[in-house]
């Protein structure tokens, strides 16, 4: 049996002046960040989604499978970057941002964090969770996660995010 309907739906009242739109100044396929960003993200279709979003936005991703390999990852970019012979006095950062998942096994993703940025880690991190209760949002900022982007999210919502990451970061280093 095939069962079908038809629905009309009319949009009373709403006009472009009345609704309010979250439109990039910049379009989406536009961004080229150039950026560097570490993943810890434990799914493998949503590391297939973020990091294919993210390469599309010009952005360089290394990934990591838990909150553990998470911290060895940076630990091991950062002593990379300390021991070149470039290095300069300023501090190593080999991430421009942290994309952290907070539900990870064998290490969470709160306590990968707090392990990172223990490390000196100044990049900005943050977490990308579906678990969006206030205590948790407050654990993040507690610990000094930086902002929450929650599952599941459109590509413009990482966007906007990235815009605000970015943008922030530059204004840090304008006023230095």
């Amino acid at each position: 049996a095939t069962f079908s309907f038809k629905l009309s739906l009319q949009s009373e009242g709403l006009s472009p002046t009345n609704i309010e739109q979250d439109v990039p100044a910049q379009p989406i396929a536009t961004r080229d960040y150039q950026r560097k960003v570490l993943v810890a993200e434990d799914n493998d279709i949503n590391q297939k989604i973020i990091l294919r979003q993210l390469q599309s936005l010009g952005i360089h991703v290394t990934m990591a499978s838990n909150g553990l390999d998470a911290v060895k990852t940076y630990r091991t970019a950062r002593q990379t970057l300390l021991d070149a012979p470039e290095a300069d006095d300023g501090p190593a950062e080999p991430f421009d941002a942290i994309l952290m998942d907070l539900q990870m096994p064998l290490m969470n993703g709160l306590e990968a964090s707090k392990q990172i940025l223990a490390l000196g880690c100044t990049a900005p991190i943050i977490a990308v969770t579906a678990d969006i209760v206030a205590e948790r949002i407050t654990a993040c900022h507690t610990i000094g996660i930086k902002d929450v982007l929650t599952k599941p999210y459109m590509k413009s919502d990482l966007v906007q995010l990235l815009d605000k990451v970015f943008l922030r970061e530059w204004q840090r280093c304008a006023l230095s």
